[in-house]
């Protein structure tokens, strides 16, 4: 890609941008460097990769935990023999769990995420080796006491010699003898050893060995010989301990350096999630889409927004508090405790008061013994590399508040005004300010650049067009579009979504020019014109197809009438070398070139025909009007002026603008009218829509409204068999009474006639009470269901609804006024002037008959639930026994008594073998003692 263009069109800024999104700084070094691709393959599958890593984002999180020290880390581990101190292992262990982390969640999403999946797939875990480092070292990256026997044992010694010293000392300040002498009443530390602060007067009042004196003489630091033996043990334990301490964290460092390869790789993968997420992240604040990669060379960008113009980018570019942690002042192991102070790395409080880490102490009297927190001779407290000036400014590395009250970082910097400041952007003497939020001075920005979004604008270039010239009044957006469409190709070519809508498409350039702005250089003796010249050369020079060409007011910069040939030679000259090409101008010779020449398409932005303010509004197939004496009226100048200024126009000139304002009329009258067009079809395509899903409520409805009634019929089908079961029973049990009594008479099944027709009437009267009760209650919405029936006589196969019982059925048969109704497998039989026809037999497929059982109400021998076949033989008891299950089947028992007595077992076996295979058994056993016990068997039926 072209430099130049990379920068006239503010690549850089959305590198910036995405850079803000970086967690590790191997990341950070990467998208620093981030470039549009050239081969398609490539940038198919990095804005797939980019779409993918949105996705996940939306429910997930990448969350990598990097310091700015990792890469650091890193080196030091490929040191043999260099060990870790303790904040950079807690910071590694940190950073791979996080890692770990990550690839889970990237693991659960499952196949939606393919290329997320083969990046957690190449890392490996570190679990032992973190769990490890979080046993031997706390958060805070003090080395716990248990990280090793010998680490305990000399800590627990070191505690008890500094309390000895301590009351030692402490006796010289309460002492009468010995208070006296001392210029201070506090223990402090030279040279790694407490000592007092003794008057110098008074040197020889205690004997003891003397380590310095303070500025003015007037004070000796004095160690006393009672307590020299005790910090010569303090110094030596406390190397002790410092040994110890490497010699666990070189163990730790090993353990990582064992593993190289496996953590090369890890990070490497974490790097890559580092970049996706930080595209997808940039992507999602400028609402960006995956746009199709175009084969045939179309470049069709629908609805498209200059991402530098969108509010979100330009507060995350100008906020003071970058969204990457890496930038963050507390990233890492800083941390507040709780009276206030901020610690870094393994500073911690002893139960003496001594804030200490390996051999490093604060006392309680605030001297620092050792570190690289001090207060130097120029008053700076420093910290590393952070350090606050007697100025009150806060340094960390090349960051600082400079006396101008500019916040500088490197060579970025914000005045007192709120303006960021990189390199060479700032406001010059015109008051243009050359950054995302005024990227143009051509008046397409709106009034709150902060709060307001760009307007959308299609641009559309489908071959066999392969130039587009684009035309409208100054102020109108010309040069935003133009920026557009090759900041956007750019972003897209470098794996980022674009802020276009669905359906935009565009082809993969190998180059991309763009000449923008006024190139004039005093210095190289470069005229506005000859600039412009010489970037029309070298892209001459460096055309590699397929290209986009960008000329902003093409041939401008010298004579109107020379300008507009050489700029429509310069445009002509492109397209025949098989460029695309998208330029702006005023001319009207390059109008009339893009009107009247095959394969350039002419495009203007529209106006309000009354106040002639910008609509932002690009229209194809006619040129725009530049309007320049109605933008001139508009932005104040004299009414005098301008009326001058129309007298100098030719009559060919006033003509020709009169023509174009009328084509702009009309355009704005057929925009009007296709807008019109367009929202009328929205309404009926609503109104369609609206009618369609009535229609299928309605239908919901009817579908709900026969499903209970079909729950109703159901429920009052199960009460009328309950009642039915009812009738039988009693009728069962009349008959039960009728045999018993016939047998008591010595007459067995001689039943009398009458006797058996009165049981037969009582029956045939309850179920008809029952049928007349159904009838009374049937569903009143039954009446709304016969609207859709017919009054005709029912015939063989027609669907009916059966008046009395509101069910629907299949007539099977007719006999005379009577027919047989398949009722979901049951017949039933109903008068014939109680069914209305449904559906004709025609649209009736079959339905499979179901078996009627008629209830034999003729008594018969014995009881009718036990079976007596003692003494009988194996097959007479197996063929009694078969008949004797099916009359209590008809008579709808659920379980029976076979008695068989004990005997020698024949008779039980064989009646046990002929149930088992008995296809209406449910099971079989024997009866409980109290009723037959083994001579009995108990037989239940199925449901």
């Amino acid at each position: 890609m072209h430099a130049g263009a990379l920068r006239a069109l503010e690549f850089d800024r959305i590198v910036e941008a995405v850079c803000r999104y970086a967690l590790t700084p191997h990341g950070l070094q990467r998208l620093r460097s981030l470039a549009p691709a050239t081969e398609a393959e490539g940038v198919a599958g990095a804005l797939a990769a980019t779409a993918e890593t949105a996705r996940f984002l939306a429910d997930n999180q990448i969350a990598l935990q990097a310091g700015t020290d990792l890469e650091t880390i890193l080196d030091s581990i490929g040191v043999e023999g260099r060990a870790l101190d303790a904040v950079h292992l807690v910071a590694l262990s940190a950073f791979l769990s996080s890692v770990d982390t990550t690839c889970a969640s990237i693991r659960r999403a499952g196949a939606a995420t393919p290329s997320l999946r083969r990046i957690a797939d190449a890392t490996t875990s570190f679990e032992t080796e973190i769990a490890d480092i979080r046993r031997k070292i706390d958060p805070s990256g003090e080395v716990l006491d248990d990280a090793s026997p010998e680490l305990k044992m000399v800590r627990e010694r070191l505690r008890k010699q500094r309390t000895r010293l301590r009351g030692t000392l402490e006796s010289y300040l309460r002492g009468k003898d010995t208070s006296k002498y001392l210029q201070q009443q506090i223990v402090t530390d030279r040279n790694g050893r407490y000592v007092l602060v003794v008057r110098s007067e008074h040197r020889t009042a205690i004997p003891g060995i003397v380590h310095g004196s303070s500025g003015s003489g007037a004070s000796l630091f004095l160690e006393p010989l009672s307590t020299v033996e005790i910090n010569n043990d303090i110094v030596a334990l406390e190397q002790q301990e410092a040994e110890e301490i490497r010699r666990i964290l070189l163990n730790l460092t090993n353990a990582f350096r064992r593993r190289a390869a496996d953590l090369t790789r890890t990070v490497n993968a974490a790097v890559e999630l580092d970049i996706l997420q930080a595209r997808a992240r940039f992507s999602k604040l400028v609402d960006g889409v995956e746009p199709a990669i175009a084969a045939d060379g179309r470049l069709e960008l629908r609805g498209a927004r200059h991402p530098l113009l969108i509010a979100e980018v330009r507060r995350h570019l100008s906020s003071g508090e970058p969204d990457s942690q890496l930038d963050s002042p507390d990233n890492g192991s800083r941390a507040t405790d709780e009276h206030g102070l901020t610690g870094t790395g393994s500073r911690a409080t002893d139960e003496h008061g001594l804030t200490g880490t390996g051999s490093r102490a604060t006392d309680e009297h605030g001297l620092t013994r050792s570190g690289s927190r001090a207060t130097d001779e120029h008053g700076l407290t420093r910290s590393g590399s952070r350090a606050t000036d007697e100025h009150g400014l806060t340094r960390s590395g090349s960051r600082a508040t400079d006396e101008h009250g500019l916040t500088r970082s490197g060579s970025r910097a914000t005045d007192e005004h709120g303006l960021t400041r990189t390199g060479l952007r700032a406001t010059d003497e015109r008051g243009l300010t050359r950054t995302a939020s005024r990227i143009a001075d051509d008046g397409s920005r709106s009034p709150d650049p902060g709060t307001a979004s760009p307007v959308p604008v299609d641009v559309v270039l489908i071959p066999p067009v392969g130039v587009l010239v684009i035309t409208g009044p100054n102020t109108g957006g010309k040069t935003v579009a133009l920026k557009t469409a090759g900041l956007l190709s750019l972003m897209a070519q470098a794996g980022l979504l674009i802020p276009v809508a669905g359906g935009s498409q565009i082809p993969v350039y190998r180059s991309i020019f763009a000449d923008i702005g006024d190139e004039q250089s005093i210095s190289a003796s470069l005229s506005t014109f000859s600039g412009h010249i010489a970037n029309v050369v070298s892209m001459d020079r460096a055309l590699a197809l397929p290209s986009l060409v960008l000329l902003d007011e093409a041939g401008a910069g010298t004579d109107p009438v020379e300008g507009g040939a050489l700029a429509m030679a310069i445009i002509d000259h492109f397209r025949r070398r098989g460029a695309t090409v998208i330029a702006t101008t005023h001319y009207d010779a390059l109008k009339s070139y893009a009107s009247t020449t095959e394969g350039v398409m002419a495009a203007g932005f529209g106006f309000d025909p009354q106040t002639f303010a910008p609509t932002y509004r690009l229209n194809y197939g006619s040129p725009g009007s530049s309007l320049a004496l109605e933008i001139a009226n508009r932005l104040g100048l004299p009414a005098a002026v301008i009326d001058q200024a129309r007298a100098h126009r030719t009559a060919r000139e006033t003509q020709l603008a009169e023509h174009l304002a009328k084509i702009e009329r009309d355009m704005q009258s057929l925009d009007h009218e296709r807008r019109l067009a367009a929202r009328e079809r929205q309404t009926v395509a609503e109104e369609a829509a609206r009618l369609q899903h009535r229609e299928q409520e309605l239908r919901n409805r009817e579908e709900t409204f026969r499903r209970k009634l079909d729950e109703r019929i159901e429920e009052r089908l199960r009460d009328a068999r309950r009642e039915i079961d009812d009738v039988v029973n009693g009728l069962k049990t009349r008959t039960d009474a009728l045999a018993a009594e016939a047998e008591r008479r010595m007459a067995p099944r001689l039943v009398s006639t009458g006797d058996t027709g009165a049981a037969r009437a009582d029956a045939r009267a309850a179920i008809e009470a029952i049928g007349n009760r159904l009838r009374q209650s049937a569903p009143q919405a039954s009446e709304t269901v016969q609207r859709t029936t017919s009054d005709r006589a029912p015939a063989v196969g027609d669907r009916v609804l059966v008046g009395a019982f509101g069910l629907e059925g299949v007539v099977q048969s007719l006999h005379d006024r009577e027919a047989d109704v398949d009722v979901r497998g049951k017949r039933l039989r109903a008068r014939v002037d109680e069914l209305r026809v449904v559906a004709p037999a025609a649209a009736v497929s079959g339905q499979p008959s179901r078996v009627r059982v008629n209830v034999d109400l003729q008594p018969r021998e014995g009881s009718l639930t036990e079976l007596n076949v003692i003494g009988a033989h194996t097959d007479e008891a197996v063929t009694r026994v078969e008949k004797f299950l099916d009359e209590a089947m008809l008579s709808e028992l659920k379980s029976v008594r076979i008695i068989h007595g004990y005997g020698t077992g024949q008779l039980r076996r064989a009646i046990g073998e002929f149930l088992r295979s008995h296809p209406y058994v449910a099971n079989f056993a024997a009866a409980p003692e109290n009723q037959g016990g083994g001579g009995v068997t108990v037989v239940e039926f199925k449901e």
